[in-house]
C-alpha cells in the first residue's frame, strides 16, 4: 500500500510539472501579439526619431510658449507671450521637449546604440544613432542645464529607471568624444542605413553633420571653456569627411507640404514639419502669431536676406489652417506704406489692435474679380 501511494505521489507530481508546463506555454502564447515583432530595426528607430525631432506638435508647443518668445522671435500668441513673453513658470508647457525626447527619440536611438554595439555587421547604423542622440542630448541640456546623459533612456537595458543627472560640462565633454569615435567608425564597405529620411544613408554627409555639431559645440563652450573650444574647434576641421559648406549637405527633414489642421490625429502626424506651423499664421485655436519687434528690426535694418523669407504679409480670403487657396500676397504695399505691425516683447496680438488700411493691390484686383471679398487689410 505504501508503495502504491508513492507511484501515486510520483504520477500526481509528473502531471503537475506536465500541467504548470503546458500553462505556462499556453498563456506566454495567449500574451503573445503575432502582429508585433520581437526585436526591432534599428534604422527604423532612427527613422523614428528623426521624425519626432520637429514633426511632434508638442513638441513646437514649448518652442511657442518659451524659446520663440524667450529669444524674442515670435510675439503675441497667447501662449507665446504669456509663458515665454512674460517669464511666466509652467512646468507642464516647459516640459513638452522633455517628455518626448526622453520616453521617445532617447530611448530609442540609446536601444538602437546598445544593440549595435560591437556588431562588425552593423557599423554604420551604429555610428549614425550616436550622432543623433548627441543631436537630440545638446537640445536637452540647452533648454534645461543639468540633465540624465549617461544613463539616460537605459531602463529597460539594465534597470537604470532613476538615471543619474549629469553637468552640462560632462555632457559637452563627452559630445566631443562621441562624435569623434561615430565619424572614425564609419565604414563604407559595411552596412547600408536604411530609412534615414535625413540624409538617405549617406555616411559622408553624416561626417559632415557630426563634424559640423562639433564645430557648433566647440563655439558654445567658447566662454567657459576657450582652450578646449579652439582645440575641439580644429580638431573638427581636420576630422575625416569635413564639414557642411554648401546646402547640399544640410540636415533637413523633406516634410509634406501640408498644414496641421488642430484635429485629433495632428498631434501624432508626422508628416509636417511642426515647427514650420508656428510661422503658417491663421491659427484659430492659439490666435494669431506675430513677429516680434526685435526680431522684425534686427533682419529689416541690417538687411538681412532671410527677412522676406520668413516675414511676409497676406490677404487671405478663406482663412484655412489647412491651405494657402485664396492668399494674397501683400508685402511689399504693407512695407512701402510702413503697415507692418510686429509685437513688442511682452505684447498680446491685441496690444494694441493692429491698424487697419484698405490695400491698393486688393482694390485693383476686386475691380477685376468681383468674386475677392472687400474687406479692409488687418496686418
Amino acid at each position: 500500500m505504501r508503495h502504491y501511494k508513492s507511484y501515486i505521489t510520483m504520477a500526481l507530481a509528473a502531471f503537475t510539472l506536465f500541467f504548470v508546463s503546458c500553462s505556462d506555454e499556453y498563456m506566454e502564447n495567449m500574451n503573445t501579439d503575432p502582429s508585433k515583432a520581437d526585436t526591432i530595426d534599428p534604422n527604423a528607430q532612427l527613422t523614428t526619431a528623426q521624425l519626432h525631432t520637429y514633426g511632434d506638435l508638442e513638441v513646437s508647443e514649448t518652442y511657442r510658449s518659451y524659446i520663440y518668445a524667450f529669444n524674442q522671435q515670435l510675439m503675441g500668441c497667447w501662449n507665446t507671450t504669456n509663458y515665454g513673453g512674460r517669464y511666466t513658470l509652467d512646468l507642464n508647457e516647459m516640459g513638452h521637449i522633455w517628455q518626448n525626447y526622453y520616453l521617445k527619440n532617447i530611448k530609442d536611438l540609446t536601444d538602437a546604440q546598445a544593440r549595435t554595439t560591437d556588431d562588425e555587421e552593423k557599423v554604420n547604423i551604429n555610428a549614425a544613432v550616436r550622432i543623433y542622440r548627441v543631436y537630440l542630448m545638446s537640445h536637452l541640456t540647452d533648454i534645461y542645464g543639468d540633465v540624465p546623459y549617461f544613463e539616460a533612456g537605459r531602463g529597460f537595458i539594465d534597470g537604470k529607471f532613476t538615471p543619474r543627472y549629469d553637468t552640462q560640462e560632462e555632457i559637452y565633454n563627452d559630445f566631443f568624444v562621441e562624435l569623434d569615435a561615430a565619424v572614425t567608425a564609419f565604414d563604407g564597405t559595411k552596412d547600408r542605413i536604411t530609412g534615414d529620411v535625413i540624409y538617405s544613408g549617406d555616411i559622408n554627409k553624416w561626417k559632415k553633420f557630426a563634424n559640423s555639431l562639433r564645430l557648433r559645440y566647440a563655439m558654445r563652450i567658447s566662454d567657459v571653456n576657450p582652450q578646449k573650444a579652439q582645440e575641439e574647434f580644429e580638431k573638427a576641421l581636420a576630422a575625416d569627411g569635413g564639414i557642411i559648406a554648401s546646402g547640399a549637405d544640410d540636415a533637413l527633414i523633406p516634410y509634406l507640404d501640408i498644414a496641421f489642421d488642430f484635429g485629433g490625429e495632428s498631434y501624432s502626424d508626422y508628416r509636417r514639419n511642426a515647427l514650420s506651423q508656428r510661422l503658417y499664421g491663421n491659427d484659430p485655436r492659439n490666435n494669431p502669431s506675430f513677429i516680434c519687434s526685435t526680431f522684425y528690426n534686427q533682419l529689416f535694418n541690417t538687411g538681412d536676406p532671410r527677412f522676406y523669407a520668413i516675414i511676409r504679409f497676406y490677404f487671405d480670403q478663406i482663412m484655412s489652417t489647412t491651405s494657402t487657396e485664396g492668399r494674397i500676397d501683400i508685402t511689399e504695399e504693407v512695407l512701402a506704406k510702413n503697415m507692418a505691425h510686429p509685437r513688442d516683447p511682452g505684447a498680446f496680438f491685441y496690444e494694441p489692435w493692429p491698424e487697419a488700411y484698405e490695400s491698393d493691390l486688393i482694390k485693383e484686383l476686386q475691380e477685376s474679380n468681383p468674386a475677392i471679398e472687400k474687406i479692409s487689410m488687418d496686418t
